[in-house]
């Protein structure tokens, strides 16, 4: 759960109305009120809130009105180090602030704006991360770490924010909607407890557009070792192909044919282990009519983690989807193969569209600061 604080201080970081989309780089005001956690570390709470997004129509993933925005998070001095704590948005009426349901929500994205220069600012080796620091949407409305991790970040880094919203059923009267977005940090310089440091690693379920064999970035791929192959897909209609080394082009948003289907994504080169790690949080990104995305060792032969998925029983939409936190842990081995397990059970009668992408916060060795 998270700490609430008393007051909050609420900053209104883009503008938008209607399908245009504005960026903005500004400074969040400082928090007035903090709150002790039992570990004798103050967690800081910021709240920043989009301009209105109207909804009068079916928007489909990736189609609806839009904004991204760049957000400073201000505290003391601008090489203060922070630690990210949690990430949590809510969809709410903009004349009465009620908090609506999150079938409205294609996606709320944190970004660094430059990977390789946070990892300088922060003192810190290069790993093989990425930019994104979280991604909400439907059934996954935060990010919480498990108490005492954290993402470590520069007062004088902006976060890019990307916000888009959705809406997959008829509606009587149009909507006035903004996001509300909540951080939970704590500043290094005023911790008693050490946090330990994780970072972002994305992996996404693809389909093959063009090529004989679908093993993304394999290029010498065996059955035995690399499991089955993605299974030949069609682009949905607002995503694109991209072509990888391997020769084939691939998609990471497709049509989902009524009925079932399952497929597998070798995720192995993705992830290009160098040394056995550990991942203490894991959160899915998945469309409706999704069952599950499950992470497989392939060479163990077991699941490392799956995520199973709640639909919703009078509308269309996503009602929870599941995601792993633990301050033990899950390990990966440098040299296991894994693949991700996507299943879809479209049961609507119609052509739907589907991603499946898996965020692991992995251990971060590479980070050693010297307060």
């Amino acid at each position: 759960m998270l700490i609430r604080t008393v007051r909050k201080t609420v900053f209104v970081f883009a503008a938008l109305v209607g399908f245009g989309v504005s960026s903005v780089v500004a400074q969040v005001p400082m928090p007035v009120d903090s709150v002790l956690e039992d570990t004798g570390n103050r967690i800081w709470t910021r709240v920043f809130e989009s301009e209105p997004f109207v909804i009068d129509q079916i928007y489909r993933s990736m189609e609806g009105p839009k904004a991204t925005a760049a957000v400073k998070i201000t505290h003391g001095a601008a090489d203060e180090l922070f630690w990210l704590l949690s990430y949590e948005t809510k969809i709410v009426d903009v004349s009465t602030g009620e908090v609506l349901s999150d079938e409205y929500m294609c996606h709320n994205n944190a970004n660094f704006k430059n990977f390789e220069k946070h990892r300088k600012l922060i003192g810190a080796k290069p790993v093989r991360g990425a930019r994104r620091l979280f991604t909400l949407s439907q059934g996954v409305m935060d990010v919480t770490f498990p108490k005492g991790f954290g993402i470590p970040f520069r007062a004088d880094e902006p976060i890019s924010v990307n916000t888009q919203v959705l809406n997959l059923n008829p509606i009587e009267d149009r909507l006035h909607v903004r996001y509300r977005t909540t951080v939970r940090y704590a500043v290094d310089s005023q911790l008693v407890q050490e946090i330990t440091p994780l970072y972002q690693f994305g992996m996404m379920g693809l389909k093959l557009t063009k090529g004989e064999k679908g093993y993304p970035g394999e290029e010498n791929p065996n059955v035995e070792h690399h499991g089955e192959s993605c299974s030949v897909g069609e682009v949905a209609e607002s995503g694109k192909e991209y072509p990888l080394a391997d020769g084939n082009t691939y998609i990471k948003h497709w049509v989902v044919e009524p009925g079932r289907e399952e497929n597998h994504t070798l995720v192995t080169p993705r992830l290009g282990l160098t040394e056995d790690t550990k991942v203490h949080y894991i959160a899915v990104h998945l469309h409706p009519f999704a069952e599950s995305l499950e992470l497989r060792d392939l060479t163990a032969k077991e699941t490392v983690f799956i995520s199973h998925a709640t639909n919703r029983k009078d509308s269309i939409g996503l009602k929870e989807v599941e995601s792993y936190s633990s301050t033990e842990g899950l390990i990966l081995f440098k040299d296991h193969e894994y693949s991700l397990i996507s299943v879809y059970d479209n049961d609507s009668g119609e052509r739907q569209d589907a991603m499946a992408s898996m965020f692991l916060y992995m251990l971060d060795t590479k980070f050693d600061h010297i307060r």
